[in-house]
C-alpha cells in the first residue's frame, strides 16, 4: 500500500513544481528592416491562470531575486520585469506557476524606401492612357489598391465606411491634428472625446532614446516619426476634401473613413519600438473599448507560442481583433512571418502583387505584344540601333536549348539577329554559355522560352549582353511567323 501511494505524492509534487518554458532568443537579419535586439535583464514572464500578481513577488522574494517590474499585464496575466540580481530567465522559468518565460526584446520600424512617384499616379501620364485604352485598368482604378482588394465593392455596393468600429493603433504614435482625421467640418483633427481619435497614451515619453532609463509615459501620442500616421491614414484617412492643407499628391480615402481611433505609442522620432510597452499598449486599447488592434510593425519570426500570439488569443476571446504585420521578408518563405500575426486567433495581413504589372513586350512580324524579362545581368529592355530580327536555334526542326555548340555552325550570319533558344533548367549548360555561343557567331542578343505559360523569375548570364526569357506559347507563334518569313 505505501508505494502507491508514495508514487502518487511524488506525481502532485511534479505537477506544482515542474518548469515552465524559457523562450531564447534568435537574432536573425530580416531584409527591409533592422533585426529585433534583446533588451539585457529584462523578460516578460506569463504564469498559470490562478496564479495573481502577488504570488509571484513573494516567490521572487522567496528566492531572493531582486527585480523591477515595468509593466503588470492582466489579460495576458504576466509581467515585464528587469533582474537586479544574478539571475536569468531560466532560473525565472524554474518557479512554480510561471507558464513562459521570453527576453524582452525592442525591434525597428521599416527604414522607409523613398521612390519616384508611380507612373499610374498621373492619370494623364502615357502608361496610365495606355492602359485605359487597353480596358486594363479603368480611370478609378490607375493607382487604386482598393480595386484589387475589393473594398471598392465594400465601400460601393455596401455602403460599409467603417462607421462605430474603433481601431487601436499600436504605433510611432499618430498626428491627430493632421487633416485627413477631421471631423466633418473641421479643418484638422484632434485628440479626445468628439474627435476621430478619441483616446491615445505615450507608453515611452518624449525623450525616449530606445533604453529602460529614458521611459517617462505620458498622455500625448503625438507622431513625431511618420510611420504611425501612415498606417492610420491608410486604415481610415480621408484626403478627399480638395480644401485640405496641405493637399495630398492625390486625394485618396482609407479603408473604412469613419473608424475612430484609439493612438498608442511605444517609440520615439528614430529610436526602437518597445515591445513589453507594446503588450501593455494592446491591453490599454482593449480597456479603452477598442474593436481592433493594428500592428504595423516587424518582429523577429517565431511561433504562435510568443507574447504577441498569447496576448491576441486572450483579447480575442474578449471579441477584441488583432491584426498584425506579415512582414517584409516574404523573399525567405512563409516561415518568416512574424510573431505579432502569429497568434492562433490573430490575423496577419501581408502585401501582394499588383493587378497591373509593367511587362516589356516584343514586336515580331504579326506577332505582336509578346512579353518579355530581361534577364537580371541585362536589367533593361531590349533595344538596338538597327532593326533586328529574330533566328531560331533549330535540332532536327526542335527549337533546340543552346547547349549543343555544333548547331551554331549550322546559324546563317548572325549580324543584327537575335538567337530564339528554348530554356532548359536542368540543360547541361548555363545561360552564360548559351550567350557565349551566340556572341560568337555575332549575334546581338538572346531569347530563350521558359517552361511557362507564365512569366516567371528570370535569370543571371553574361554582364552586357542583352537576354530575356519569354513565356512557353511564344514558341509556337515565333516559329510559325519564320517559317512564313526566314
Amino acid at each position: 500500500m505505501w508505494a502507491p501511494l508514495s508514487l502518487f505524492a511524488a506525481l502532485a509534487l511534479a505537477s506544482v513544481v515542474s518548469a515552465g518554458s524559457f523562450h531564447t532568443f534568435q537574432k536573425r537579419d530580416l531584409p527591409g528592416a533592422k533585426a529585433s535586439e534583446v533588451v539585457e535583464h529584462h523578460y516578460i514572464i506569463q504564469y498559470e491562470d490562478h496564479i495573481r500578481h502577488s504570488d509571484t513577488y513573494a516567490l521572487l522574494q522567496k528566492r531572493n531575486i531582486e527585480y523591477d517590474v515595468h509593466h503588470e499585464y492582466n489579460v495576458f496575466n504576466g509581467l515585464a520585469l528587469r533582474l537586479r540580481s544574478d539571475h536569468d530567465g531560466h532560473v525565472l522559468a524554474t518557479i512554480p506557476g510561471i507558464k513562459h518565460v521570453w527576453p524582452a526584446t525592442v525591434t525597428h520600424l521599416p527604414e522607409v524606401q523613398k521612390r519616384s512617384f508611380h507612373p499610374l499616379a498621373n492619370p494623364t501620364s502615357g502608361v496610365a492612357s495606355l492602359l485605359r485604352k487597353r480596358g486594363i485598368v479603368s480611370p478609378s482604378e490607375d493607382v487604386s489598391l482598393h480595386s484589387m482588394t475589393g473594398v471598392d465593392i465594400l465601400q460601393g455596393k455596401y455602403k460599409l465606411s467603417g462607421k462605430g468600429i474603433k481601431v487601436g493603433v499600436i504605433d510611432s504614435g499618430l498626428d491627430y491634428r493632421h487633416p485627413v482625421f477631421a471631423m466633418p467640418g473641421a479643418k484638422q483633427g484632434c485628440l479626445g472625446p468628439g474627435c476621430r481619435i478619441t483616446h491615445g497614451y505615450d507608453f515611452v515619453g518624449k525623450n525616449y532614446n530606445g533604453t529602460r532609463e529614458s521611459v517617462s509615459p505620458d498622455s500625448d501620442p503625438m507622431d513625431c516619426l511618420g510611420h504611425g500616421t501612415h498606417v492610420a491614414g491608410v486604415i481610415g484617412g480621408n484626403g478627399m476634401d480638395p480644401s485640405l492643407n496641405p493637399k495630398p499628391p492625390r486625394p485618396f480615402i482609407g479603408v473604412a473613413p469613419d473608424v475612430t481611433f484609439g493612438a498608442y505609442k511605444i517609440g520615439g522620432c528614430d529610436t526602437p519600438i518597445d515591445l513589453m510597452a507594446a503588450l501593455a499598449a494592446m491591453e490599454q486599447a482593449a480597456t479603452d473599448g477598442m474593436d481592433i488592434i493594428n500592428m504595423s510593425f516587424g518582429l523577429t519570426p517565431s511561433f504562435s507560442t510568443n507574447p504577441f500570439g498569447e496576448m491576441a488569443d486572450r483579447l480575442a476571446k474578449r471579441g477584441v481583433i488583432s491584426v498584425g504585420s506579415a512582414g517584409n521578408s516574404g523573399e525567405d518563405g512563409v516561415m518568416m512571418v512574424e510573431d505579432n500575426g502569429l497568434g492562433l486567433e490573430s490575423t496577419s495581413v501581408g502585401s501582394f502583387n499588383n493587378k497591373v504589372v509593367y511587362i516589356n513586350t516584343l514586336v515580331y512580324g504579326d506577332s505582336t505584344d509578346l512579353p518579355y524579362v530581361p534577364a537580371m545581368s541585362w536589367d533593361q529592355p531590349f533595344q538596338f540601333e538597327q532593326p533586328v530580327t529574330l533566328v531560331p536555334l533549330l535540332d532536327n526542326d526542335v527549337l533546340a536549348d543552346g547547349c549543343k555548340q555544333e548547331l551554331y555552325e549550322k546559324l546563317p550570319e548572325m549580324s543584327n539577329k537575335i538567337l530564339l533558344t528554348v530554356f532548359e533548367y536542368t540543360g547541361p549548360c548555363s545561360p552564360s554559355q548559351r550567350a557565349e555561343y551566340a556572341k560568337a557567331k555575332g549575334a546581338v542578343g538572346v531569347l530563350t522560352v521558359g517552361p511557362f505559360d507564365e512569366l516567371i523569375e528570370t535569370y543571371n548570364a553574361t554582364p552586357g549582353f542583352p537576354m530575356a526569357m519569354l513565356p512557353r506559347y511564344a514558341s509556337d507563334v515565333l516559329l510559325q511567323t519564320y517559317k512564313k518569313s526566314p
